[in-house]
């Protein structure tokens, strides 16, 4: 599903359709936007009550994995490959990307390869992410850093029904 115009006029529910049907694992009320795009959407899992809105690059040449009731605003890349710039192959790199329950992502964020995101984190605007996040944890910059712990909470917010 390259092109944005088509993404929009398949409305909310056939975004989601058409990406299961590309492969993708989405659970139930899921809402995925039109400017949302995934190369190879047979890696990647979006559990239930998630909305990815704005620009969202998902590129999983590694599985990566979307917990449930997480919040993406936009202008966000899940790059779960790079290469080994060190090599005289320029060999790639290929990790995944596992997200947990409740995350929020709000704008211009960089998840590179490898990287864990545990439950009920938040990745501050304009973050890049170079390494794991523990649950509860507030992080942000470039590289992002431990800024503060968010409160211990059972969160029961849906994002899609927001």
């Amino acid at each position: 599903m390259t092109f944005y115009p088509f993404r929009k006029l398949l409305g909310a529910s056939g975004r989601v359709r058409a990406w299961r049907a590309l492969g993708a694992d989405i659970g139930a009320n899921v809402t995925i936007g039109p400017r949302v795009t995934m190369r190879f959407p047979d890696r990647v899992s979006i559990k239930q009550g998630s909305s990815l809105g704005g620009r969202v690059n998902v590129d999983s040449w590694a599985p990566i994995s979307i917990g449930a009731n997480v919040l993406m605003n936009g202008d966000i890349d899940l790059l779960s490959a790079q290469h080994d710039v060190d090599s005289p192959d320029f060999v790639g790199d290929a990790r995944g990307i596992v997200i947990g329950d409740y995350v929020w992502l709000p704008l211009g964020i960089k998840i590179m390869p490898g990287v864990s995101i545990g439950r009920c984190a938040v990745v501050g605007t304009g973050s890049i992410v170079t390494s794991d996040v523990e649950p509860y944890a507030v992080v942000a910059g470039n590289p992002a850093r431990l800024v503060k712990k968010r409160a211990e909470v059972d969160f029961v917010y849906v994002p899609s029904d927001l």
